[in-house]
């Protein structure tokens, strides 16, 4: 049996309704997008006539679009993975579809990438057939036809290995011309870190590669990519306490760049002057840092997000009001990690810990979008955050 962490239930958006949000009820564009540099500074819902239980997205902005990503609950119980699009005014451009299929089995943690014309989603799909239940699937989509794929299972077998018993926690990044794609996969009794690179036409491009140690039992990784040959790749692993490990994949080879223990939540992404990471570690309470360095915010604060911008990077985490209410803050950085401003996106409705999920959308400007409310009346909420103001 597989060693394995605890893991929250993650939902999402709305329920199966084909109501557009430019309709009357649901329109943000009237007073919210002027443009992608001038819609609200103040949190708003994305769809507040869809049902509750609104959590887990992931957002990309490309070419003038917000993609957005989601889980969505179905009549059998389970999680659904849908897509729409919204442009700069908040009119939607395209969905919401359903993207996963096989509706008695529960699809969760959609992970979305642009590349060119291609979007690409993957998720992690349980199908509760007992102790090899756990696989990852994806779908691309052609942005100028509005075409899927087929759902394809991602079933890397780097070299040594001939069975999966097992894949989750999915985690994808774009490079001119394709994706990097990462998860948490099974050959034997230990979870490992594999990677593979894809091109925009949904092809593999090489062989996939084993990337964290066989005796260490590794999960939810972070990629950042750079190119077909280049990523940086950030994850947890499991002994006897939680180990943050970061490492950078180039000329065929991977090189640890540093570890920190009693650590968890990473996340990474990639500037001109290397990689840029974030987690929390736990020793008396969690408190973010920047690479090996706290935050500086103080502790209860976990789950971070980073993004970089034009002049520095923002970070987004939580701050433990009480149980699972948390309020939800920024920070920004200028690129040598100092900080510059900080604000808070919003307190009440509180935050739900799940990760926030950030993109930039030129400048200095990004939108983030994050589930709150009382559980499990969980909506999801969006804002523009302006942070070098």
């Amino acid at each position: 049996m597989q060693t394995q962490p605890t893991v929250l239930c993650f939902l999402l958006l709305g329920c199966q309704s084909n109501k557009s949000i430019s309709d009357t009820s649901d329109s943000i564009a009237s007073n919210q997008w002027a443009d992608c540099g001038g819609f609200a500074d103040t949190p708003f819902l994305l769809s507040p006539s869809e049902s509750s239980t609104q959590i887990h997205p992931d957002v990309v902005f490309s070419d003038g679009q917000f993609w957005i990503s989601y889980n969505l609950p179905n009549s059998f119980g389970k999680f659904e993975v849908w897509l729409q699009a919204l442009d700069c005014e908040g009119n939607q451009t395209f969905g919401p579809e359903l993207v996963s299929v096989d509706a008695e089995v529960n699809h969760t943690v959609p992970r979305l990438a642009v590349s060119g014309d291609t979007v690409m989603l993957l998720w992690q799909s349980d199908d509760a057939s007992g102790s090899q239940n756990l696989s990852i699937r994806y779908r691309t989509l052609d942005v100028t036809t509005e075409v899927f794929s087929e759902r394809l299972f991602w079933s890397p077998f780097p070299e040594g290995t001939s069975d999966i018993l097992n894949a989750w926690m999915p985690a994808i990044d774009s490079f001119d011309g394709g994706f990097w794609v990462a998860g948490a996969v099974a050959y034997d009794d230990t979870f490992s870190i594999v990677a593979q690179p894809i091109n925009a036409s949904g092809e593999f491009i090489s062989e996939p590669t084993l990337l964290s140690p066989a005796a260490r039992a590794s999960y939810y990784p972070s990629i950042a990519a750079k190119s077909d040959n280049e990523f940086g790749l950030i994850y947890e692993a499991i002994s006897g306490s939680n180990t943050v490990h970061m490492g950078e994949w180039s000329s065929g080879s991977f090189v640890e760049q540093f570890s920190l223990d009693n650590a968890a939540a990473p996340d990474v992404t990639e500037s001109d002057q290397g990689y840029l990471t974030a987690m929390h570690v736990d020793t008396s309470e969690p408190t973010v840092y920047l690479g090996e360095n706290e935050l500086g915010t103080g502790g209860l604060t976990h789950t971070p997000s980073i993004s970089l911008g034009e002049d520095g990077f923002l970070v987004s985490h939580y701050k433990i009001i009480s149980g699972f209410q948390n309020s939800l803050h920024w920070t920004w950085h200028h690129l040598d990690g100092t900080l510059a401003a900080d604000g808070m996106m919003i307190q009440d409705p509180p935050a739900a810990p799940y990760k926030t999920a950030l993109t930039h959308i030129g400048g200095n400007g990004f939108m983030a979008v994050w589930s709150g409310g009382q559980s499990p009346d969980f909506m999801l909420y969006a804002k523009r955050i302006l942070p070098a103001r």
